[in-house]
């Protein structure tokens, strides 16, 4: 579940936290302060953590400072269809936790992002987003979200937007599925 952790109504078998090196814990806070679901120390809840992007080690020791035992696995984005918009205008949104990582991540493949548009996470598009969405494509633009963005438009809107497929890579991916596997089946 997205942001289902600190969801206490739900009966949990496997928890995973998820961080992007970038922001991390940001200013350390809790929402609406920062950008924390929880605080810090919630950590000890945990089976495991991922980190996306750039590994950092005082980041790691941060975490076992919680939770000792936890387990820390890596990650990464890999764009499964980049060259579909290579030489070709972009306006790109997205409504999703941080979406400068989403617009970051198109220009680190050489997607050609002329506009950069930001939505709250996991907003609702109304049909004034998608006027005014649609307005960018008098440019001879490609209009481009996340999938996560796509499958909350209606068929009209997904008709007239595209979407960036995406692959995760997981360091250590067969450690990872090990875990899930011990601690469920046990």
């Amino acid at each position: 579940l997205d942001d289902g952790f600190q969801d206490f109504s739900i009966k949990k078998n496997f928890s995973i936290l998820c961080f992007n090196s970038k922001q991390l814990v940001g200013n350390g806070f809790i929402i609406p302060s920062g950008p924390l679901r929880e605080s810090f120390s919630s950590i000890k809840k945990a089976d495991c953590i991922f980190i996306n992007g750039d590994k950092s080690l005082e980041f790691e020791n941060k975490i076992k400072e919680v939770n000792k035992n936890i387990k820390i696995f890596y990650s990464i984005y890999k764009i499964k269809n980049p060259d579909k918009f290579k030489n070709k205008k972009v306006v790109a949104f997205a409504g999703i936790g941080n979406p400068q990582n989403f617009f970051d991540l198109l220009k680190e493949n050489n997607i050609n992002v002329k506009k950069a548009i930001s939505f709250p996470d996991h907003h609702n598009y109304s049909e004034g987003d998608y006027n005014y969405l649609v307005r960018a494509n008098e440019h001879n633009v490609i209009l481009l979200t996340t999938e996560k963005d796509y499958s909350r438009l209606n068929d009209k809107m997904k008709r007239s937007f595209n979407y960036v497929e995406v692959d995760l890579e997981i360091e250590n991916k067969s450690e990872f599925i090990n875990l899930i596997k011990n601690k469920i089946w046990k």
